[in-house]
């Protein structure tokens, strides 16, 4: 995050350049009003009967839009891709920026099974970050703003709300 605020302030007069545009913003906010409203309506059932509550509902979803879509797709598709594509050409890029956009996610299997170390889950978690590359860019180029690609980044953390451990007394 402060490394997006960095790249914000340091390109404050030309803030298009990250993808920060305005085109297609009624479309994106549409998208972000259906899918909230469809994890409600899967997490309803969860918030009645207090086995989560609005709060974490509402705090997950903004911690997963903020801190997993709008950074990463920020990073990713806003800054270093159009940047890598000047620099290699469209396709290498996107491999490129793909396959960086993959060993971050790295870090996820290191922190999760730390015991075994494996090349192949590596090497699969780098494959879906060149996948996931493709699939983000498209949707990057298609509404021409970062929001977009980011609202659906986030929106399968929206389906799987974290529950509290309530403590009994």
């Amino acid at each position: 995050l402060i490394f997006c605020l960095v790249l914000v302030v340091t390109n404050i007069n030309k803030l298009y350049t990250l993808g920060l545009r305005k085109t297609k913003l009624k479309e994106t906010l549409i998208t972000a009003s259906v899918i909230f409203a469809l994890s409600l309506l899967i997490n309803v059932q969860q918030i009645i009967t207090n086995k989560i509550t609005i709060y974490d509902f509402v705090f997950n979803m903004l911690f997963a839009l903020i801190a997993i879509g709008f950074v990463e797709e920020f990073i990713f598709r806003g800054y270093m891709w159009p940047r890598l594509v000047v620099l290699f050409g469209r396709h290498k890029g996107t491999l490129i920026c793909g396959a960086l956009f993959g060993l971050m996610h790295v870090i996820s299997i290191c922190k999760y099974d730390n015991d075994n170390f494996d090349l192949l889950p590596i090497f699969n978690t780098i494959w879906e970050g060149i996948a996931g590359q493709y699939v983000f860019m498209f949707l990057y180029c298609y509404a021409r703003n970062i929001y977009f690609p980011s609202i659906l980044h986030a929106a399968p953390h929206f389906f799987a709300i974290e529950r509290r451990v309530k403590k009994s007394l």
